[in-house]
């Protein structure tokens, strides 16, 4: 009926063993609660998972491919308790579903069940415990002062704010300063005085 998951030869061999384990576990969790008969006609295939070194931002993610799915995972998730593990694999697995697309409705059906079956809390984004994310980028709205923090910023963004394209979401500002933070530099500082 299902593989288990095929860990991509990426992953580094200390991260394989429990990785396997917590995605059987996080598999198993949602067959007992959508059923083995649903997960066989909405699930997109096997899974191929696999550890990202780089994501800070982001607990897993998920591509979805014509027959199979590929779950990556934080490398930081192995800092933590294996329920915060297998909370975010159970996230990922959901995306596989051929009727659930992003974070709609019918993803968000799925999370639910989990939610009221299991000790599992399945969100949209969730916060971990223990791990510990350093943002190395501010960007704050010259006008409603609201506060953005990146992990990195590619230099083709980092145009566009210079260059006004990009917007606050909350204001519709197009002025804003970013900091980098460690270094304490201003990156772009471009202030609402500048238009007069």
């Amino acid at each position: 009926m299902f593989n288990y998951p095929n860990v991509l030869m990426s992953t580094p061999e200390k991260y394989k063993e429990r990785l396997q384990r917590n995605y059987r576990t996080a598999l198993q969790v949602v067959r007992e609660v959508i059923g083995d008969k649903r997960i066989e006609d909405y699930k997109n295939g096997y899974d191929l998972i696999k550890v990202s070194p780089r994501a800070v931002a982001r607990h897993g993610c998920c591509r979805l491919c014509s027959c199979y799915s590929v779950i990556e995972v934080s490398k930081h998730l192995f800092e933590v308790e294996d329920k915060y593990m297998i909370t975010t694999l159970v996230h990922e697995i959901l995306h596989t579903f051929k009727d659930a697309r992003g974070h709609d409705a019918k993803w968000k059906w799925y999370a639910k069940q989990i939610n009221d079956n299991t000790e599992y809390i399945i969100s949209v984004c969730s916060g971990i415990p223990g791990v510990n994310r350093k943002f190395k980028y501010s960007i704050i709205c010259n006008n409603c002062k609201h506060i953005t923090r990146r992990y990195r910023i590619q230099n083709k963004i980092l145009e566009k704010f210079k260059n006004k394209e990009i917007h606050c979401r909350y204001c519709q500002c197009d002025s804003f300063n970013i900091e980098d933070i460690e270094n304490h530099i201003y990156l772009c500082d471009n202030s609402i005085n500048e238009r007069n």
